[in-house]
């Protein structure tokens, strides 16, 4: 997500362009947002500061980019567990309009076969 210098670790031998950088002025969607702990204050920190540094990096870089999120897990009980965040929960749900669908599963009745 925030890409990396050259030399960042062995075995980077190229610098590499993150996914922050490659949306800039444009829609980040990434498939599940239950991230890592350790991941989250950098997370937070691109939707707080609109800022970031690439793996390996002491320069910060500027991005401009809407973030639309999703997951399989259930947010709100991994705060309560102190797995996730509550400051990002807040930054990304309840600071915006935040729209909660049914899983697949929960809607199966409402489903019509297409094949007979």
């Amino acid at each position: 997500m925030f890409g990396r210098e050259k030399s960042a670790f062995t075995g980077a031998i190229t610098r590499r362009i993150g996914r922050f950088e490659l949306a800039n002025r444009g829609t980040m969607f990434p498939d599940e947002i239950g991230i890592p702990l350790e991941l989250q204050p950098k997370l937070l920190r691109v939707l707080q500061e609109r800022e970031f540094e690439r793996l390996g990096s002491a320069r910060s870089l500027r991005t401009d980019v809407r973030l639309i999120a999703a997951t399989s897990r259930d947010l709100q009980a991994m705060v309560k567990e102190q797995k996730f965040r509550s400051d990002l929960y807040y930054r990304m749900c309840c600071a915006r309009d935040c729209a909660r669908a049914p899983s697949a599963r929960a809607t199966t009745a409402s489903l019509t076969p297409s094949v007979d």
